[in-house]
């Protein structure tokens, strides 16, 4: 009789960012905790993994990736503007774009 193959769950990087946030978040919920947290919150047809779920939260490159979003996000306008804009390194239509 033949089996049938299990379907792999593969995360996109959003859904591995939210789970990340969410651990940093929540630091007592348990890696099955944070797998049941994900199938609700991003509607997944199957829970991630325990392995996953601590691949997502040790890994260096999220962590970093999570760290630069963050830092990002707290840099207003003008900074961008008055630091971009006299370089001269950044077109004014993309600073627009990186602005809007």
């Amino acid at each position: 009789m033949k089996s049938t193959p299990s379907k792999r769950l593969r995360l996109t990087w959003s859904e591995k960012v939210g789970i990340l946030d969410k651990a940093a978040r929540t630091p007592a919920l348990s890696y099955r905790g944070l797998a049941e947290w994900a199938v609700t919150e991003f509607s997944l047809p199957a829970a991630p993994g325990k392995i996953t779920i601590c691949r997502i939260i040790k890994s260096s490159a999220l962590t970093a990736l999570l760290w630069c979003e963050d830092a990002w996000s707290k840099i207003c306008a003008s900074t961008i503007r008055h630091c971009w804009n006299p370089s001269g390194l950044v077109g004014k239509a993309a600073l627009q774009f990186i602005l809007k």
